[in-house]
């Protein structure tokens, strides 16, 4: 039975993992004046970058045994624990949230060519 969750959480992870873009690429088109070009372009540069950023996170994960002694698989706890100034982090969080909403509705405000 741990082997069937163990392969069902790895499975909706890859799943994830290329859904986000799949779904963006209508939203990505909307900029194309021509959505060939556009499909030609993800069909040529979603793979490689997708398959190098995979490839640097298990390459990343698998260095931390070396690097700290034990696997970090969620670097965010550690991270997180190493600064002890909370207007610092308020301020690091803060920040993260207003440039992903500035993206989010700079990105569908814009107005398609």
């Amino acid at each position: 039975m741990a082997v069937i969750l163990n392969v069902l959480s790895a499975l909706t992870g890859m799943v994830d993992f290329w859904a986000t873009l799949s779904l963006n690429i209508r939203i990505l088109q909307g900029y194309a004046k021509i959505t060939k070009s556009t499909d030609q372009g993800l069909a040529i540069g979603l793979p490689p970058s997708m398959t190098l950023f995979a490839f640097i996170g298990v390459v990343v994960t698998s260095a931390t045994p070396i690097v700290y002694g034990s696997t970090i698989w969620d670097p965010v706890p550690q991270l997180a624990g190493k600064f002890d100034n909370k207007p610092l982090v308020s301020f690091a969080m803060l920040a993260v949230i207003i440039s992903t909403l500035a993206n989010k509705c700079c990105q569908y405000r814009q107005p398609c060519q």
